[in-house]
C-alpha cells in the first residue's frame, strides 16, 4: 500500500532503530551494550541507558535524500550519507542548492557524498526512471 512518508531512507531509519531498541536489555559486563566499547555513544533515557538513534552510523542510499529524509538524518544523527543520484527535490544540495546540513542553527551535521561512476556516456544503462516522481 503506498503511503506517502515511507520513503526509504526513513524506513532504514526506523529499521535501523527497531534493531537497537531490540539490543537494549543486552548490555555487557561493563553496563554498556553489546558492541558499544565507547559510553559516549550512550544517551541517557530515564534510568536506562540506550544509544541515541544512528549515532556514527552511515547511509547508503541510491537516490539523493529528500529535504524531510535529510532533516530526519540530522535528528537521528548519522554520520556520513552517500547517493549516487541527484534530485530535483534533493535536501542534500540537488534541490535548487538546498542543502540541509548547511544550514545554520542545526544540532548536528552529517558528511555527504554523491558517488559518480567512472564510466563514460556509452557505458552508462538507462535505468527507465521517471527521475521527475521519485523522491528519494
Amino acid at each position: 500500500m503506498y503511503h506517502p512518508l515511507r520513503h526509504s531512507v526513513l524506513n532504514a531509519i526506523r529499521s535501523a532503530a527497531y534493531y537497537q531498541a531490540s539490543l537494549i536489555h543486552n548490555h555487557n559486563a561493563n553496563g554498556l551494550m553489546d558492541g558499544v566499547t565507547d559510553p559516549s555513544l550512550e544517551a541517557s533515557n530515564g534510568s536506562q541507558s540506550v544509544p541515541y538513534l544512528l549515532t556514527s552510523l552511515v547511509l547508503f542510499t541510491t537516490h539523493e535524500p529528500c529535504i524531510m529524509c535529510c532533516m530526519a538524518l540530522v535528528h537521528s544523527r548519522v554520520s556520513q550519507v552517500f547517493f549516487s543520484k541527484r534530485m530535483k527535490t534533493g535536501g542534500c544540495g540537488g534541490c535548487d542548492g538546498a542543502a540541509v546540513v548547511g544550514l545554520g542553527g542545526i544540532n548536528h551535521r552529517y558528511a555527504v557524498y554523491e558517488w559518480i561512476p567512472d564510466l563514460s556516456e556509452d557505458e552508462l544503462v538507462e535505468d527507465n526512471v521517471d527521475t521527475e516522481t521519485i523522491d528519494a
